[in-house]
């Protein structure tokens, strides 16, 4: 079986949480969005960042780490890469192609995750 993991910022101190994401709310109210974590039931949800939910793709990268959307990717022929999810499928802009599937097969050796768009983000604003 495929494992669905989803990874979210908390809303609470920033750090990242991963389990699967569900979301709630009373009618008329605004949605909020958790992440029930991977060691917790269905009654616990910690309530996340909706702009900072990523889906793993299902593929690790050359150092064994999960591969989430909005990772960037170190790739030996096409530099670096972020990780999106468009029409789909998995995949990254790649200059001079457009939408490219993220298949094992275009990692090659070098494939390994560096950082993701939302810590790079922070760190440009000087955090």
């Amino acid at each position: 079986m495929r494992d669905i993991l989803f990874r979210a910022k908390r809303v609470s101190n920033g750090e990242w949480e991963y389990g699967k994401i569900v979301e709630f709310g009373y009618t008329n109210e605004p949605v909020q969005y958790c992440i029930v974590p991977t060691y917790a039931s269905a009654l616990y949800g910690l309530p996340v960042d909706p702009n900072t939910v990523g889906q793993y793709i299902g593929v690790d990268d050359n150092n064994g780490d999960k591969i989430f959307e909005g990772d960037i990717l170190k790739l030996n022929q096409s530099g670096c890469v972020e990780v999106v999810f468009d029409d789909g499928v998995f995949g990254a802009w790649l200059d001079g192609v457009g939408m490219a599937p993220l298949l094992i097969s275009l990692f090659g050796e070098g494939g390994i995750v560096i950082g993701n768009v939302y810590d790079e983000e922070e760190m440009s604003k000087g955090k």
